[in-house]
């Protein structure tokens, strides 16, 4: 599972241009060429499947901050001796 917070937005006045979180799929699971832009906004936490396909559109003015961290299963016993 991967976790992103948005530490600044793009609203405010003086902030970044861009950076925008890219999620590809999420409307139609046969359609991973279709992505939703999530427009950053300080204080929102998303949360999503590391497998999901996606990107940050490229940051064209500022600095864009964020917290990012993963999170798994814990392997059990049976995984290790795979």
């Amino acid at each position: 599972m991967s976790v992103v917070v948005f530490l600044n937005d793009a609203a405010a006045p003086i902030t970044f241009e861009g950076g925008q979180l890219r999620l590809y799929g999420v409307l139609d699971p046969a359609r991973d060429d279709l992505g939703v832009d999530l427009e950053p906004r300080a204080g929102t936490l998303v949360a999503f499947r590391s497998d999901l396909l996606h990107e940050v559109t490229p940051i064209t003015a500022g600095d864009r901050f964020t917290v990012v961290t993963w999170f798994r299963e814990r392997p059990t016993p049976d995984d290790v001796d795979r």
